[in-house]
């Protein structure tokens, strides 16, 4: 939840207005979806950085605990990410 919600401050229009948050469990998976404001000017995406990088780490540490990350673009180039955590479906 705390990487998904600090990508959508950091990297749109959510840090001077807000974003959603909805947590669903049910059948032993739980599902964090976040959407952001909008606003951005780049698209989230699972990257694979050089070991030197200070950035670019949090959606690969989020699929790598993940059974599924989905990314879907909204409205006002904004994004909604979708986490699901439990057994692989």
């Amino acid at each position: 939840m705390t990487e998904l919600g600090a990508n959508a401050i950091t990297h749109t229009a959510s840090a001077t207005s807000t974003f959603t948050l909805a947590i669903d469990q049910a059948a032993g998976t739980v599902t964090i979806t976040v959407t952001d404001a909008g606003g951005a000017t780049t698209h989230p995406r699972i990257e694979h950085p050089d070991t030197g990088a200070q950035h670019g780490r949090g959606l690969e540490l989020v699929a790598a605990c993940a059974a599924k990350v989905v990314i879907h673009h909204t409205e006002n180039h904004g994004h909604t990410v979708t986490a699901e955590l439990g057994p692989a479906a």
